[in-house]
């Protein structure tokens, strides 16, 4: 069942709705264990690991942290100097060379300095991270898990979905904290053993989500009518800290790859210019999976402005942004034009089903001067096509970036099985993802 079966329903039975459709907001990737079954994990202090289902053994390198910019809730945005329309390239002819002998930043953008310790785990086994100085939306501690490939040079970075917290209901159906995402990730695009999987041999880091804020806040103190206490919308903080020693751990690698589902879709291309700037000499591609960056009046004004007071995005992808978001009011579409124009010498695309079923029931909130009820006022189906028609329309002129537009309401495509049976007119999501890659430019497919 998906949320654009549901018709609205009286206030009375919300609850019953968010118990059902946790999981579909959730959008978890297929996991081999239970959740927190106990990967491995490796942290700052004793650095050891507990073996799933074995007594423990040492791989963790035992240093500490360095600060991930928490203080204040500052961001490292405004430093380094934001992007206007005249510091955006020009076209470019895509390649895949990693120019690694030189900065592939475009001006004024400056390197994001990491001095963190580099993480050690076993070959190929899921290791969780801890980060005392990154957090989740419940004050808890975060972190990330890996599963590294010493003898590639290639990284993928891979941002979790599940929701956004804005009001008493979605909060309810967000994560606020990591449980239950520390499980070993075996399926679609984590998959190792599937010779399709053009990431098959990649190293992996995965970045769960407990902050509420599709990866992108910058507010430590956020409060939200009908939510319990304070309420920690530091995703992109979060991700500063988590580069501090995703860095230094790669440094032979000539390829990355940032991506995610749901809001970690909405995330990867919220931290773009971030992760861009911590790989200052490589050419990061982007995948956005679930996560259209629509414009108003398909993503309401309203509820774009909700959320940059909520979240705090002035200090993370409005900063990132500069010039190219004219307007702070309705930023997400210009916020993604901007993005194609700093990429556009190197492949990116979105994938979005025509009428997502999760994605338009968030949209929903907008409604009428945001009175809408997210999950349970969805927008239109049809009407969130046109939307995303309209959108790539919007984008045609740019060769770099491309579309996937599957039919129908099903929500992400790359954590599954459905990275491999994904198929439009002959096109499988799997090739079309490949091409990406591999630094090719992808084609529009879809209605």
């Amino acid at each position: 069942m998906t949320l654009a079966s549901f018709a609205p329903r009286q206030l009375t039975r919300c609850w019953l709705l968010v118990t059902l459709c946790c999981s579909a907001c959730a959008s978890a990737p297929d996991q081999k264990s239970s959740p927190d079954a106990g990967l491995p994990t490796t942290g700052a202090g004793a650095g050891t690991s507990a073996q799933v289902g074995s007594d423990a053994s040492a791989v963790g390198s035992g240093a500490t942290h360095s600060s991930g910019g928490h203080d204040a809730g500052s961001s490292d945005a405004a430093d380094a100097g934001a992007l206007g329309d005249a510091a955006l390239p020009g076209d470019a002819a895509l390649t895949t060379d990693a120019s690694l002998d030189a900065s592939v930043l475009p001006a004024p953008l400056t390197p994001f300095a990491t001095h963190g310790a580099a993480i050690t785990a076993p070959d190929g086994t899921w290791t969780w991270v801890d980060f005392p100085d990154a957090f989740c939306r419940d004050g808890s501690t975060a972190g990330i898990a890996v599963s590294l490939k010493p003898s590639s040079d290639k990284l993928m970075i891979f941002l979790q979905g599940g929701g956004a917290c804005f009001d008493g209901l979605t909060c309810a159906a967000n994560p606020a904290n990591a449980n239950g995402q520390k499980a070993e990730l075996t399926a679609g695009i984590f998959s190792r053993g599937n010779a399709a999987n053009p990431l098959r041999d990649w190293n992996y880091v995965f970045v769960p989500y407990c902050t509420g804020d599709v990866h992108a806040g910058t507010n430590p103190s956020g409060m939200v009518p009908g939510v319990f206490g304070t309420q920690k919308f530091v995703g992109y903080l979060n991700m500063q800290a988590y580069l501090q020693r995703i860095v230094p751990s790669f440094p032979n690698v000539h390829e990355v790859l940032l991506t995610g589902i749901s809001a970690g879709g909405f995330g990867a291309a919220a931290n773009a210019v971030l992760v861009q700037r911590a790989f200052p000499n490589i050419r990061v591609k982007l995948i956005d999976d679930s996560g259209p960056p629509l414009a108003a009046p398909y993503l309401p004004a309203c509820l774009q402005q909700k959320w940059r007071d909520l979240w705090g995005l002035e200090k993370s992808m409005l900063a990132d942004c500069g010039a190219g978001c004219p307007n702070h009011d309705a930023f997400v579409e210009d916020y993604a034009h901007a993005m194609i124009k700093i990429f556009d010498d190197r492949p990116s695309g979105l994938i979005e089903s025509a009428q997502d079923g999760t994605i338009s029931g968030f949209f929903g909130a907008g409604q009428n001067s945001c009175t809408g009820v997210a999950l349970l006022t969805p927008i239109p189906g049809a009407t969130f096509q046109q939307g995303v028609l309209e959108f790539r329309d919007s984008v045609k002129s740019y060769p770099n970036f491309a579309t996937y537009y599957p039919p129908g309401t099903q929500h992400t495509w790359l954590a599954d099985s459905s990275f491999y049976t994904g198929n439009v007119n002959g096109m499988t999501l799997v090739s079309w993802v490949t091409s990406i890659v591999h630094g090719q430019a992808a084609s529009n497919v879809g209605p």
